[in-house]
């Protein structure tokens, strides 16, 4: 019996093959697949146990909706806070009314 793919059946590769085409450890790879941000993947066999597999086609589609960036200065995964919404710790002080002198004053 022939197992190899044919151009018809998609070519599904073990985590190990997808991280590596990622560059990310399987670790990563998984821990994205748990919380739904990385590319999608299938299940090969009985349910939730079953083997996970991820289509070659749907990595190179996650891949090409990445955005791509010219320097990592346009790149930060922090939000950014509102400074009107910013409180100085243990103290409940509003910053904004502060500097607009509306703060309650005690």
């Amino acid at each position: 019996m022939d197992h190899h793919p044919t151009p018809s059946s998609p070519i599904l590769l073990p985590p190990p093959d997808a991280a590596r085409l990622l560059g990310v450890s399987v670790a990563t790879l998984t821990d994205w697949r748990q919380r739904g941000a990385g590319p999608a993947f299938v299940r090969i066999g009985d349910g939730p146990r079953g083997r996970v597999r991820y289509p070659a086609d749907a990595l190179r589609m996650w891949i090409q909706a990445l955005p791509v960036h010219q320097s990592t200065a346009e790149y930060d995964p922090r939000p950014t806070p509102d400074p009107r919404q910013i409180e100085i710790p243990h103290t409940g002080v509003d910053l904004l009314a502060l500097a607009t002198g509306s703060a309650d004053r005690r």
